[in-house]
């Protein structure tokens, strides 16, 4: 790669002052306040383990149901694959709300689904695993996209070669094709985890704001807000810090894999 020139590191400042103020904005202020001082607090505790834990299922949930829709895409051609593709990328356009809400209409108490799960004593809204499945339902998407430009850059030559050794198609997806793309779903998970720690709107919405069961980092900040300044701020940069140290470490562990 060539040197950046002084022309295109002016075309790079707006962008980079964009991002940066915000964030620069947000630790700055909070330096009065000592954030780290808060994060024995109760309610910090209780929504940073939350979310740390939800975001790590939803990753997993996933990377194990996006990856074979990944592969799909990739290799085959089928009746309906455009719809399919619009299909997946909805979840990254509609309003993060709208998704909750959706998602309350289905699985609520007198939702679709939610019915027949009150036969059994399921009750999936306010709880940690309407948590999870909001998170599934808005990062997926990500991955699948990522993996699947990892899939599509492996040469079908492989597969060829996979076939003729004997392998059927489920062997040759797990063996060979999945650590070929390491890196490219690595970085879908790097994408989807930090998502997964933003989430706000669709976990609102959905799983409400009950302390330890439902109420993320960025939920915790929305309620903090309405009572505490300086605790709403602190809650945001360790949030934050949590998006960034996690978005660093995957990146040199994709780096890393990749090299």
């Amino acid at each position: 790669m060539r040197p950046l020139s002084k022309l295109w590191i002016l075309a790079l400042c707006p962008f980079v002052l964009l991002i940066l103020l915000p964030v620069l904005g947000l630790f700055i202020t909070s330096l009065p306040f000592d954030p780290w001082a808060y994060i024995n607090h109760n309610l910090v505790q209780k929504a940073l383990l939350l979310t740390l834990k939800t975001s790590i299922i939803a990753t997993i949930i996933a990377w194990c149901i996006g990856l074979p829709v990944a592969y799909i895409l990739s290799r085959f051609n089928f009746p309906g694959k455009k719809f399919l593709e619009i299909i997946i990328d909805l979840p990254t356009t509609m309003p993060p709300v709208v998704i909750g809400l959706g998602l309350l209409l289905v699985f609520g108490q007198f939702g679709w689904l939610g019915k027949f799960f009150n036969i059994f004593g399921f009750r999936i809204p306010l709880t940690t695993s309407a948590v999870v499945i909001a998170l599934v339902f808005r990062s997926t998407p990500l991955l699948i996209r990522a993996s699947r430009a990892g899939f599509e850059s492996i040469p079908l030559i492989y597969e060829q070669a996979a076939s003729s050794g004997g392998m059927n198609e489920w062997q040759c997806f797990r063996r060979i094709m999945i650590p070929m793309a390491k890196p490219a779903w690595m970085a879908g998970i790097a994408l989807a985890f930090t998502l997964c720690l933003a989430e706000f709107g669709a976990t609102l919405m959905f799983a409400g704001n009950v302390p330890g069961v439902s109420q993320t980092l960025p939920v915790a900040v929305m309620s903090a807000m309405e009572s505490d300044l300086p605790l709403a701020i602190c809650i945001a940069v360790v949030s934050m810090s949590l998006s960034i140290i996690s978005l660093t470490g995957l990146r040199y562990l994709e780096q890393t894999w990749r090299s």
